[in-house]
C-alpha cells in the first residue's frame, strides 16, 4: 500500500511540473500594470515550459516554428511601452510580441511590434494608441522553454528636439 502511494505521490508531482501555465493562451493572458513592475519567477506566468505556440508560423525573430509563448495583457495609459526582458532558465534568446487587439477580447489581433535579441533584451515600442488593449509575448526565438522577468512601463513618448513650437525647425 506504501508503494501505491508513493508511485501516485510522484506521478502526481510530475504531472503537476508538466502542467500548462495560466496564461497559455491569448484569453488566459495574465493582467499587468504597464508601471515599471516587474513579474519573474515565483509566479506561474513567467514560465514557458508546458506552454503551447499558438502563433501560426514563425513571427518577429523566430528561427522555428513551434516556439512555446505565455501571453500577458494591459490598456494603454500612454503611447510608448518600454520593456525589459531577462531570461532565467530560458536561456538568451529571448523574443517579447506585441499586438493590439481591435475587437477585445482576442478578436483581431494586430502585429504592432516585436523585440528579440539576447538577455538582457530592452527596448520601446512607440505609437501606441490610449485606451486600446494590448497583448504581448514571451518566449525563445529558438524554442527552448524557461523561466523569465518581464518589466513593462508605459510611458509617454519623448518630445524629440525640433517637435515643440518653441524649437521648431524652419
Amino acid at each position: 500500500m506504501y508503494r501505491i502511494v508513493s508511485i501516485a505521490c510522484i506521478l502526481l508531482f510530475s504531472l503537476a511540473s508538466y502542467a500548462q501555465p495560466p496564461n497559455d493562451a491569448c484569453l488566459g493572458a495574465f493582467t499587468v500594470i504597464p508601471d515599471g513592475t516587474c513579474y519573474g519567477p515565483g509566479i506561474p506566468q513567467t514560465t514557458t515550459t508546458g506552454a503551447s505556440d499558438l502563433w501560426v508560423g514563425t513571427l518577429g525573430c523566430q528561427v522555428i516554428d513551434g516556439n512555446s509563448e505565455v501571453w500577458f495583457t494591459f490598456v494603454a495609459t500612454n503611447t510608448q511601452l518600454d520593456v525589459t526582458v531577462t531570461g532565467g532558465t530560458m536561456g538568451n534568446n529571448l523574443e517579447f510580441i506585441l499586438v493590439e487587439d481591435l475587437a477585445p477580447p482576442c478578436g483581431t489581433l494586430i502585429l504592432h511590434g516585436s523585440l528579440c535579441g539576447a538577455s538582457v533584451l530592452t527596448g520601446s515600442l512607440t505609437g501606441l494608441t490610449i485606451g486600446s488593449t494590448y497583448y504581448f509575448t514571451i518566449s525563445s526565438s529558438t524554442g527552448s522553454d524557461g523561466t523569465f522577468t518581464v518589466c513593462v512601463d508605459n510611458v509617454p513618448q519623448p518630445v524629440l528636439p525640433g517637435q515643440d513650437c518653441p524649437a521648431a525647425n524652419v
